[in-house]
């Protein structure tokens, strides 16, 4: 497979699946804002930013309507679901010859759905409906991708891509929670309930702990359950078994450091308990995720995509 071709299934998954993540970000947290007290709307407007890795800077006091503004239709920001739509579907036409007709149906229906909204429309209506759209359609997508694509090295290199940006995506939104759930500062009922939604996790909390919503409880399940699609733990495996699926690119089997990388995360967190993590530091561990994360892109984009030409030659 050649290179390119890689570099843009990967980077295709990892903007579908930012652009899902900030539509539940704001999903969970709009119908929320609107009943809470103006000193609890401005924490979890903060909260909510400092959750999508790259904060906006925007212009004067951060509000619902700026959030909503930037994070739906402002294309320099790169979380923005008009700006991982129309990337994601950029990288879709320049491997259209190896992605489904199913697929790019579905991608290219997202991105004219995207465009058709104008931001004053916003001035009318929240924008639930429209956020609930986006997110049906990126999981069909996922479904078409699953079912009309041949499980080879392109649908690995998907698999990779939608992983490792959930992992990154989950592991920054509970850092900016730890405090909270550290018992370093006060987090209301609601704001829990906001976290899970936000993780695609409420019902399957609920199916294992009930209505007992305890930090501990959240970030085991939300960090090391093991068969929830969104906890951090489930995401890793899925990237470690992505990546164990590639062929070797050269004799000297440069496959080799992603595979070390992606087996030491697997291992750290498979034989971790939360009181562990607690007492040695949840922002540490947290932060460790985030960098072994990085590496793994590093190492992965050296091997597969950005190699000598010479190290991809028999010997």
């Amino acid at each position: 497979m050649l290179s390119r071709v890689a570099d843009s299934l990967y980077w295709m998954a990892r903007y579908l699946e930012r652009a899902e993540h900030t539509t539940r970000l704001l999903d969970a947290n709009i119908q929320l804002m609107l009943e809470q007290k103006p000193n609890a709307v401005d924490r979890q407007l903060r909260r909510i930013n400092l959750s999508l890795g790259e904060p906006l800077k925007l212009e004067g006091k951060l509000s619902v309507p700026a959030l909503e503004q930037a994070l739906i239709f402002d294309m320099r920001v790169k979380s923005s679901i008009i700006s991982c739509v129309m990337h994601a579907r950029e990288n879709a036409r320049q491997v259209r010859e190896q992605i489904s007709s199913e697929m790019w149906s579905e991608l290219n229906g997202l991105y004219h759905f995207v465009k058709k909204y104008d931001p004053e429309d916003l001035d009318h209506e929240l924008p639930l409906e429209f956020l609930n759209e986006v997110r049906r359609n990126i999981t069909l997508f996922k479904g078409e991708t699953d079912a009309t694509m041949s499980h080879g090295e392109e649908w690995w290199f998907l698999q990779i891509g939608r992983h490792m940006e959930r992992t990154v995506n989950m592991a920054t939104m509970l850092t900016v929670h730890a405090p909270e759930l550290c018992g370093d500062a006060d987090i209301e009922h609601l704001e829990l309930l906001a976290l899970l939604r936000s993780g695609n996790a409420f019902e399957a909390y609920l199916k294992k702990y009930t209505a007992e919503f305890s930090a501990e409880n959240i970030i085991e399940f939300l960090l090391l359950n093991p068969q929830h699609p969104h906890s951090i733990l489930f995401s890793v495996r899925r990237l470690q078994d992505s990546i164990a699926a590639l062929p070797e690119m050269s004799a000297q089997g440069q496959r080799g450091q992603v595979d070390r990388l992606a087996g030491r995360l697997v291992a750290t967190l498979s034989y971790s308990s939360v009181d562990e993590i607690l007492s040695s530091g949840l922002v540490l561990a947290l932060d460790n995720i985030i960098r072994q994360c990085v590496q793994m892109h590093s190492a992965l984009h050296q091997a597969y995509i950005d190699y000598p030409i010479e190290s991809s030659l028999p010997v």
